[in-house]
């Protein structure tokens, strides 16, 4: 095993141990909120400044909702309520379990790696929730939250 994972090079490390206290921070959050029925939307119920002032949608308004929701299993609700959440989780969950394999195989199958495409990509995601949100609040009235 530490022969395989001395070929990956640092940049492919660092991102391993970063998934995997990723993985281990978003565990301890689970264990901590959804075993004590803890809803952290309720406990502290902010309003975003943006919001408030200027009656539209920031890029993150939403993305405390989507978490919790993500945690708690509504993955359809997490999406509706900021599609970043669900894309960040998807990708690093993709890129950890290629990793696995790569190990599993002893080196032999990399299926997928982060790169700069996912965090363009990313910011896309954002800017377009973003923009689709505040055209239906602007030309339709429609508040989705």
């Amino acid at each position: 095993m530490r022969n395989i994972f001395n070929t990956l090079d640092k940049r492919d490390k660092i991102i391993f141990f970063v998934e995997i206290w990723l993985i281990l921070t978003i565990a301890f959050v689970w264990a901590l909120l959804v075993c004590n029925n803890i809803h952290p939307t309720q406990v502290y119920d902010s309003e975003c400044y943006w919001y408030t002032h200027f009656g539209y949608y920031c890029p993150g308004c939403g993305g405390t909702r989507a978490f919790e929701y993500m945690l708690y299993g509504h993955f359809l609700k997490s999406f509706f309520y900021h599609p970043f959440v669900m894309y960040t989780i998807s990708v690093i969950f993709l890129s950890f379990v290629s990793y696995i394999t790569y190990f599993i195989s002893r080196g032999n199958i990399m299926f997928f790696k982060i790169g700069i495409k996912h965090l363009i990509l990313a910011d896309f995601v954002i800017i377009f929730f973003f923009l689709i949100r505040n055209f239906l609040v602007l030309y339709f009235g429609v508040y989705i939250y």
